[in-house]
């Protein structure tokens, strides 16, 4: 396994992500695909970015409102630039997230986003591109029900799974029988904890009042069993990207992904 780091952290202050992520040992990144576009007509310049600090592009970000049949071309063709510019860079991972608010899919809903990520898949193929769905909380996609229509609807296309260990803990999914169901299909993992204050919300029966972002904490900080789902993916072999991921810190940028870091190679004994 491979890890990595989301720049999100950092906001637009993706430059200072990169060299602290790199001052950390980090070999791999993922940025916002609005970032690597800037440079979408400056690929050596991009290239530069990363090369002069030993990091590898781990994947971007595609997406949309999957379910609705008029979104359809614009989410495929952004898809296919999305595309066109990982392999550019040499990358081979792109993370696919439903867009909210969450509309209840209907079952055609659902087949119109099968449909859809079909066509991104096929799109992405031409490329040599793994897309790789990312279940997300307030959409249409996020709880094991959702996920298992969607995977069972686009098995007969390259279509991956990119598992995210928040988002699908908080949306009640079973994160080891997930591994273990899928896992001819996982391609991509984002991973970082749940706050054990999202515990005390379930307790006292206030859903209304999920903040989702302050619910993610640093791995290792929160209430996610890490070394089980290290032993699971460890079991299937999966040899793909571990990226650290958290949209917001309580401290500093650093600081939180030092916290992950030594958590997964301190305590884990993942290699950087």
């Amino acid at each position: 396994m491979k890890l990595s780091c989301h720049l999100s952290t950092w906001g637009n202050e993706y430059i200072t992500g990169l060299d602290q992520v790199s001052a950390l040992g980090f070999h791999g990144c993922e940025v916002f695909t609005r970032m690597a576009f800037e440079y979408e007509d400056r690929i050596e310049d991009f290239r530069e970015l990363l090369d002069s600090r030993g990091m590898i592009l781990s994947g971007l970000h595609g997406g949309g409102r999957f379910g609705e049949q008029s979104f359809r071309r614009d989410i495929v063709n952004y898809c296919a630039r999305v595309a066109r510019f990982l392999a550019t860079v040499g990358s081979d991972r792109m993370i696919l997230s439903p867009t909210g608010p969450r509309t209840n899919y209907t079952r055609e809903n659902f087949n119109v986003a099968a449909q859809t990520l079909c066509e991104v898949a096929d799109v992405c193929y031409e490329f040599g591109v793994v897309p790789c769905l990312h279940p997300h909380l307030q959409t249409d996609i996020q709880n094991e029900a959702e996920i298992e229509i969607i995977l069972e609807l686009t098995a007969s296309h390259h279509l991956q799974l990119c598992i995210d260990t928040a988002h699908q803990a908080i949306a009640g999914v079973d994160l080891g029988q997930l591994i273990t169901r899928y896992q001819n299909r996982i391609g991509y993992l984002h991973v970082k904890d749940v706050s054990p204050s999202f515990v005390e919300l379930i307790r006292e029966d206030r859903p209304e009042n999920l903040p989702v972002n302050s619910l993610f904490c640093e791995v290792g900080a929160g209430i996610l069993d890490f070394p089980d789902l290290k032993q699971r993916l460890e079991a299937i072999q999966y040899d793909g990207w571990l990226t650290v991921e958290l949209n917001q810190s309580g401290i500093t940028p650093f600081e939180s992904t030092a916290i992950s870091r030594d958590y997964l190679v301190q305590k884990l004994g993942l290699r950087q």
